[in-house]
């Protein structure tokens, strides 16, 4: 089984070189014994601040390796970012939702092909709907894309846990 697990909360919206904030990093030292209870053997993370002090917090119970990609980290969709944003956060994914799509598929085939089980991907709400629609999905197509995006955004919290099946 893989467990998807958005990071905990921030005060500063989903761009860039954010860190958690106080109830985010309460809400990861909450949610740690539940992780240590599945029998992770890995952690996969985006390599974003926000994710990476999740993975971490969360590692201090676990004690497991941690992979850090960049292929999990969030997308800009076809947001428009000047080049002074860019600048001031380096770890904005600028692409579009093919791109990421194709990003995603890379990662999922790469697990697939290691035949990994019982690990945990620490990432950002978007690309755990992406993860969640490339599963059923070979080409992104952006109208179901979305709709699926809007039907379930909301219902994936900070520091959630999502069991999620990487062979069926």
């Amino acid at each position: 089984m893989v467990y998807l697990i958005r990071h905990g909360e921030t005060d500063g919206g989903q761009k860039g070189a954010v860190p958690l904030n106080e109830k985010g990093i309460a809400q990861t030292k909450t949610v740690a014994p539940k992780v240590a209870q599945l029998g992770i053997t890995h952690i996969y993370s985006s390599d974003v601040m926000r994710a990476k002090q999740t993975t971490e917090i969360i590692n201090e119970t676990i004690c497991v390796p941690v992979i850090f990609d960049q292929r999990l980290r969030e997308f800009s969709g076809l947001e428009k970012i000047s080049p002074e944003e860019f600048e001031r956060n380096p770890e904005i994914m600028l692409e579009s939702f093919n791109e990421a799509f194709e990003r995603i598929k890379n990662f999922l085939s790469d697990l697939r092909r290691d035949r990994v089980d019982n690990v945990a991907i620490v990432t950002h709400r978007g690309i755990i709907l992406t993860i969640m629609y490339a599963q059923k999905n070979d080409q992104i197509d952006f109208e179901s894309f979305n709709k699926a995006r809007l039907e379930t955004k909301a219902d994936i919290r900070n520091c959630q846990i999502i069991e999620f099946d990487l062979y069926t």
